[in-house]
């Protein structure tokens, strides 16, 4: 059986939130907490809200460039130098896909936005 209503309206409740737990963003991107920490020290463009007692809070970009993270080293195989360097370059609008599996990527990345952004207009007419 599919998962249960429970779950998928927790999900979707998530997805609406404006911040996120370490506990949240560890589960939604199947990472261990201590993992994201280290990725938020060698990454500058992970800086999550801290509350005054300390608390991470993550936003909706931040679990993004967290995904893309996990992505660049588990998938595409890059050093943690390799991805401070690719993610650089991505957000100066310099970067190049490397392989066929990252063009294919961009492509899935583009086509998914593309019917969103129909989904968004048939909703309108």
């Amino acid at each position: 059986m599919g998962k249960s209503r429970t779950h998928r309206a927790k999900k979707k409740a998530r997805e609406e939130r404006i911040y996120y737990s370490i506990a949240e963003v560890s589960e939604m991107l199947g990472v261990k907490p201590h993992i994201l920490r280290y990725w938020e020290e060698g990454f500058e463009a992970v800086r999550p809200r801290r509350t005054p007692r300390g608390v991470r809070r993550y936003r909706k970009e931040d679990v993004e460039i967290l995904g893309r993270i996990k992505r660049l080293l588990w998938t595409e195989g890059y050093t943690i130098e390799g991805a401070r360097k690719r993610l650089d370059q991505e957000r100066k609008g310099d970067a190049r896909p490397r392989n066929t599996a990252e063009l294919s990527r961009l492509i899935d990345e583009l086509e998914q936005g593309l019917w969103s952004i129909f989904d968004i207009l048939d909703s309108k007419m």
